[in-house]
């Protein structure tokens, strides 16, 4: 662009300096023009009087009161004047029709000239929106070349080894779990106990993965129930799932501990406080009111 700019303004001042020499031409030939005009005034005022004395002096020589020498010396000058007049009045028309082509020469020449730099200008913007359009392509993939998450966290279950690989669009490249986000925890539910859960019952969580012995039971809080049952496809047994929030007691009670996605725990959820006789007595009642439903 810096190249181009220097261009333009390198064949811009070549233009002026030429439509300065035809300034300059076309002033000189008016000015030579001007000359001649006066020059044919005076030689008309001349021939003018020649003309007068010649028609005065026509019949003083018939009869006699004027030479005729002297007469024909004045159809002489007269006809000496007459050409000089036609010579100056020949040479003014071709002065004038210099200035003129001169004058069309100059306009032609500076038509020219924007003629030239708006095709340029139409190039240049034709080239600037290929550049452009370039740019963003490369820029495009360039910010596609590398991948980046909207939050900070833990990639697992990566799923792209290769260097350089290309990933079909809408696959998953890998998971990351965030860093800063609230710790949940995922379990089933045999279809048995679904009657007795509900968001908002404690759980009491073990990490079977650090060491029994120094890591605290760490306190939770169930924040999600399926809705409907799953089947496992391995298996072929139904379940619902459960989701459980640690908290923030139980987050101060891990510590330093790395809770890492994907690590086994052991969850008892608590479904209520039952005395030593409910216990007993419930398989009681239960048949109980399955007899009652029956009849």
């Amino acid at each position: 662009m810096a190249l181009q700019q220097q261009l333009f303004t390198a064949r811009r001042s070549a233009l002026q300096n030429e439509l300065s020499a035809m300034d300059e031409n076309i002033a000189g030939l008016e000015q030579q023009a001007a000359g001649l005009e006066l020059a044919r005034s005076s030689r008309t005022q001349q021939l003018q009087y020649l003309t007068e004395q010649i028609d005065n002096m026509r019949d003083l020589v018939k009869e006699g009161y004027v030479a005729k020498s002297r007469f024909l010396d004045l159809q002489r000058n007269q006809a000496e004047v007459n050409g000089i007049l036609a010579e100056e009045s020949g040479r003014l028309g071709y002065t004038q029709r210099q200035a003129a082509e001169m004058k069309l020469k100059k306009n032609q020449r500076l038509e020219d000239f924007r003629k030239e730099v708006r095709q340029q200008l139409t190039d240049v913007e034709k080239e600037a929106i290929t550049i452009q359009h370039r740019l963003s392509s490369q820029d495009f993939d360039q910010r596609n070349t590398e991948v980046k998450s909207p939050v900070d966290g833990t990639v697992v279950d990566l799923k792209v080894f290769t260097q350089g690989g290309v990933v079909s669009p809408g696959a998953p490249m890998m998971e990351v779990v965030p860093s800063h986000d609230a710790l949940i925890i995922e379990g089933k539910i045999p279809l048995e106990l679904i009657d007795k859960m509900h968001p908002g019952l404690e759980v009491d969580m073990t990490f079977p993965a650090f060491n029994r012995n120094t890591t605290p039971h760490v306190p939770g809080r169930v924040i999600e129930i399926s809705a409907d049952r799953l089947t496992d496809q391995k298996t072929g047994q139904s379940y619902y799932t459960m989701r459980a929030e640690v908290t923030k007691k139980g987050v101060r009670l891990l510590g330093n501990l790395q809770v890492r996605p994907g690590m086994p725990v052991e969850a008892f959820i608590k479904t209520g406080n039952r005395t030593m006789m409910s216990y007993l007595l419930k398989p009681l009642f239960d048949r109980i009111k399955t007899s009652m439903s029956e009849e």
